[in-house]
Parts: structure tokens; C-alpha cells; sequence
């Protein structure tokens, strides 16, 4: 399969020989595959380059460097003096995958290093580094070594919410996955009657990877129409790669010993003489044939699995038990496996919310009370994560909904990760979370009204820009309904926290979806006006309803007025 990315190649080329920087995309969007053409170019026009696999260099230590690159001395030194010996500078230092450094060990080796270069060639070497985008924000260290972006920098390969000087590799655009409808057999009519989540899955190359050898090894063109995952493609090609032929067991035996022994040592590679038998020869050679394993170098001493999401996949589904006592156990043996494992961990919530959801909101209210601080850390954010990215219909989140309307001690908690995922994935599906939302008001509580608000008030401002009036209708029910309870609140008990949010988004909510609903809206913005008869009252409350009069007048012109009255003619 060959996708022509002329455009993005050239880009990526005056990037790298233009100073240093961070390489960024989601997992599978080929930033190897493009690293490695961005090396072919720089050889063709001359340029020095020296391209480092991360997930290649064991733990990154001098001597282990030293083995595996065949040289002697400083690595930073021995770069020097090779590009003292070329004319054409500055050469460009390629370091792949540093999310493959999955140990904090291997992490601090490598960020070392790339400091060093960083620092010590500069003008000679210009260091650039690919990471998986969730990695790279949450690696504040290494994103404090690359500056600011350049003017030069082409603004449509920055990410918002990275600081430093980055370019982000692009998911597929239309006419590059159309390059492919003539090199895998009926893709073209599986595309183009896909879902959307579907169409969406095939912008990233490795899924596009994954559907060739689907394809190849089905007798009869499988049913797509229901795959909206990822983890549905994986499961897909691990039945016809790894379960489709005899000697399962035993191919399903070589997988797990060796992904356990990567796990026991935090690696992505291990040696293959510390996994294989000989009397597992012919499902050692089964798996090699069938792109589940990879040798690393022509003498074939080190493996991996052929692409790190094999990898992760295959933990999740041969080292991970449905159990939850047993998945407790399992990230407790070692606190660093919900860092190092993340990927896996998110396979296996997101293959049992499709496959088995009763086994999955089992697990999630198992994980949720936990007292251990770095399994509660994790049951905050992996599980609710999953949800946010995968619920499509209301009915999905029955059991987050039925468990707040019970008051369930754990509920209100639960609906808090929840809101506070959907923000930080960014998440635009309006449709399925107004409606959520206008759920969840029915029964709030101070714990996620906050989180509720600052959603809404996202969703609303989407809304009023792309004229959804259906969704301007909906968030004008969850917004009356919001400040309803505010002022039933006050009642029980008057403090800042109740005013700060009834100020700051109730009043302003309500407000502009005035016109959805004109008698109620004004019934409980008049109670704003009833506070100047409170000594000391809030005045929030007053200046961002006197803010939003031009929301109020064309369809009440009567409240209006008094609204002027009531703020003109009071004397403090």
C-alpha cells in the first residue's frame, strides 16, 4: 500500500533543516514512515541525518548505544566530528518514537540526550524528535527544549495547545485514502458505505494497514458496517492473523510470554533468545509471516511486534483478565503500568464497552472507590475517557444517568470524570452530550455543577455559531433548569460558590436562550432583579444580566425596561 504525501513531505523537510523541533501526530498517522522519507530526501540532496528509533536503543544507556550504533566514545562528540568532515550543514538528528521510552528510566536517558544535543550542537545538528501527540503534552521537559514556532512555520501544521516549535503530522485527507481504493480490493464501495466514525478511522494509515490484511486473509468480504473503533478493526485482524488457523494455543502461548516478558521489563523490544523455544518453531514462524512480529536488525538478536498498537493490543487482550479483582492485581504488581500500559488499558475498556458492556460498567464502578492513589488517578481518567470518546447514543450512558437519579454514593463523582473528559479530549459531538446534559440537570449536585456549566456554555456557543437552533433549544432547557436550582440553593444556605456559579453561567445562559423560551426565562432572571433588596447583595448577578439585554429586548421588551429601572433607580 503506497500513499503519495508530496505536500506534507516538503513541508516536513524545510522544518527540519530550518532549526529544531518536536514531530506530533496521533498513534498510527506513519510519523515513522514519513521520518523515514524525510531521510531518504536529506540523503538524496546531501545532507547529513542519523535517524534513532527510541523503541530500537534499549534503555538508552552509553554502552548500549555505543553496541547497537556501532561507535566508540560520546555519541554528542562523535556527531561533531562527522559533521566537521561535510560541507553541507547543518545535518538533521532524527529521534523516533520518544513515547516508546515507556520507563521513567528510559525516559530520563533519552531526554538527556536530547538535551545534549540540543544544547551542544546547535548550528551543527538540528535535533528533531517524534512523539504521539497525548505524550508529547504531557511531556512538559522535553517540549521546554524546542522554543517558540518560527514565523516561517506553515500555521496549518500547529496544534493549539502545544508551546513549543512543532509540526504536527495530518490525518489523511480524502483524495490520499482515495490512492488506495485501486490497491485493496473493494475499499472504494466499503468507504463509501461507511459511517462517518468509520470514514474517520480510515484517515490514519495504520487502520488503512489493518483493512488491507482484513481483506487479503477474508474468504468472504467481512461486514464493516458496524466497526466504529479502532479496537473493532484490531479485533478484526487478530481473528483472521493470530485465531484463523490450528495451533492457536500455541501461537496465543509464544504471544503472551513474550508481550509479559516486554511488560516485566518496560520495553517495547526484547532479545530473542530470552522467549524462544524450539518446539514452538512453527508458531514463531506463523507469527513472523503474519506481520505480528518484527526483527529489529539483519542478525536478528532483538524483536518487537511490527508496530507498537500490535503491541499494546495484544497486553490488552492476553495479559489483562475480564476479572476486576484481577485487573486490579495486574496494574498494582507495578505502579508505572498505568503510564506504560495506558494504551493497552485503553484497549481493553473500549473492546468491552463495544463487546461486553455489562463487564465494562462492572469494572468502572469496581475502580471508581479505589483508595490507592495511583489506581484512583487512573479510574478518574482512563474509563471516563473511553466513554467520552466512544458513547454515541443516550442510551450508552444509562447506567452513569439511572445511577445519579438513584443517588448512588458514587455517582455524582462519576458524572464529574465524565464532564471533565469530555472537555479535555475537546470533544465537539453536541448532539449526544445536550442531551446528556439536559439529563444530568434533573438531579445536580455542587459536586460537577461547575463542569456542567463551563460545558453547556461551550456547547451553546457552537450552537449560536453554526445555527443548530435544535441544540440552542436543548441548552436553554438545561440552562433554566441550572438556574432554578441555583436559586433553590440560595435558599437552603447563601455562600460565594452558589452565587459565583449562578452569576457567572446561569444568569448568562438563560439570558441568551431567552428567546427559546420567553415566560419561564424571565419568571427566573426576576429574582436578579429581587437582590437589590438584599443588603450586601451579589452584584455579578446584575452586571451580566444588564451584559446580555440585547438577548432580552427584541422578544420582552416589557422586562427590558424594568431591568433599567431596577438599575437606574437604585440608590446603594
Amino acid at each position: 500500500m503506497k500513499i503519495d504525501r508530496k505536500e506534507i513531505l516538503n513541508s516536513l523537510e524545510r522544518f527540519a533543516i530550518q532549526g529544531n523541533g518536536v514531530i506530533v501526530g496521533p498513534p498510527g498517522v506513519g510519523k515513522t514512515y514519513l521520518l523515514l522519507k524525510l531521510g531518504e530526501i536529506l540523503r538524496a540532496n546531501n545532507t547529513s541525518y542519523l535517524f534513532l528509533p527510541i523503541d530500537q536503543l534499549g534503555e538508552g544507556t552509553d554502552t548500549e548505544l555505543q553496541v547497537l550504533l556501532s561507535y566508540e566514545g560520546d555519541l554528542i562528540e562523535k556527531l561533531k566530528a562527522e559533521i566537521d568532515k561535510c560541507q553541507n550543514k547543518p545535518g538533521v538528528l532524527l529521534f523516533d518514537a520518544f513515547d516508546a521510552a515507556r520507563s521513567e528510566q528510559k525516559q530520563k536517558s533519552f531526554l538527556k540526550i536530547i538535551q545534549r544535543a540540543v544544547r551542544e550542537l546547535k548550528g551543527e545538528w538540528n535535533t528533531i524528535v517524534s512523539v504521539r501527540t497525548y505524550d508529547a503534552k504531557k511531556s512538559i521537559d522535553l517540549l521546554d527544549l524546542f522554543g517558540s514556532p518560527f514565523d516561517s512555520d506553515p500555521r496549518q501544521y500547529l496544534e493549539r495547545d502545544i508551546p513549543c516549535r512543532h509540526f504536527t503530522i495530518q490525518q489523511l485527507t480524502r483524495s490520499e485514502i482515495e490512492q488506495v481504493f485501486g490497491q485493496i480490493p473493494h475499499l472504494d464501495e466499503i468507504y463509501n458505505n461507511g459511517s462517518q466514525d468509520f470514514k474517520e478511522l480510515l484517515r490514519i494509515p495504520f487502520n488503512l494497514w489493518l483493512m488491507e490484511r482484513i481483506i487479503k486473509d477474508s474468504d468472504k468480504l467481512p461486514d464493516f458496517s458496524k466497526v466504529a473503533s479502532e479496537v473493532q478493526l484490531l479485533g478484526l485482524f487478530w481473528t483472521r492473523r493470530v485465531k484463523a488457523k490450528g495451533n492457536i494455543d500455541d501461537r496465543e502461548f509464544v504471544l503472551t510470554k513474550t508481550a509479559r516478558k516486554m511488560v516485566n521489563e518496560r520495553s517495547l523490544t526484547v532479545r530473542k533468545e530470552e522467549v524462544y523455544e524450539p518446539a514452538f518453531k512453527e508458531p514463531w514462524a506463523e507469527l513472523f509471516s503474519a506481520e505480528i512480529f518484527s526483527e529489529l536488525s539483519s542478525s536478528g538478536q532483538r524483536l518487537a511486534f511490527s508496530h507498537n498498537i500490535i503491541f499494546d493490543y495484544a497486553v490488552s487482550i492476553l495479559l489483562i483478565e475480564d476479572d476486576p479483582q484481577h485487573l486490579t492485581a495486574f496494574i498494582s504488581e507495578d505502579h508505572s503500568r498505568p503510564l506504560f500500559l495506558r494504551p493497552s488499558l485503553t484497549y481493553y475498556f473500549t473492546r468491552h464497552w463495544y463487546d461486553t458492556p455489562e463487564l465494562f460498567w462492572n469494572v468502572f464502578w469496581h475502580l471508581l472507590p479505589s483508595s490507592e492513589i495511583h489506581l484512583r488517578l487512573f479510574a478518574r481518567l482512563l474509563p471516563t475517557a473511553v466513554i467520552a470518546n466512544e458513547a454515541r447514543t443516550i442510551e450508552h450512558l444509562s447506567p452513569l444517568i439511572d445511577a445519579l437519579y438513584q443517588n448512588d454514593s458514587l455517582a455524582s463523582e462519576a458524572t464529574l470524570r465524565l464532564l471533565q473528559a469530555i472537555r479535555a479530549l475537546d470533544i465537539e459531538r453536541d448532539g449526544i452530550w445536550i442531551e446528556y446534559l439536559n439529563k444530568i440537570s434533573e438531579n445536580i449536585h455542587r459536586d460537577f455543577a461547575w463542569d456542567l456549566a463551563v460545558l453547556l456554555s461551550n456547547i451553546l456557543k457552537r450552537a449560536e455559531r453554526h445555527g443548530k437552533s435544535a441544540i440552542m433549544d436543548i441548552c436553554g432547557q438545561v440552562g433554566r433548569k441550572f438556574l432554578k436550582w441555583i436559586w433553590q440553593e440560595r435558599e437552603k444556605k447563601q455562600d460565594s460558590m452558589i452565587d459565583g456559579l449562578g452569576g457567572s453561567w446561569g444568569v448568562p445562559i438563560v439570558a441568551k436562550t431567552f428567546s427559546t423560551e420567553p415566560k419561564e426565562s424571565r419568571n427566573l432572571l426576576e429574582k436578579v432583579l429581587a437582590l437589590t433588596n438584599e443588603e450586601g447583595f451579589p452584584i455579578q448577578y446584575l452586571y451580566r444580566l444588564t451584559g446580555k439585554l440585547t438577548e432580552i429586548w427584541p422578544h420582552d421588551p416589557a422586562f427590558a425596561a424594568s431591568i433599567y429601572r431596577t438599575v437606574f433607580s437604585h440608590y446603594e
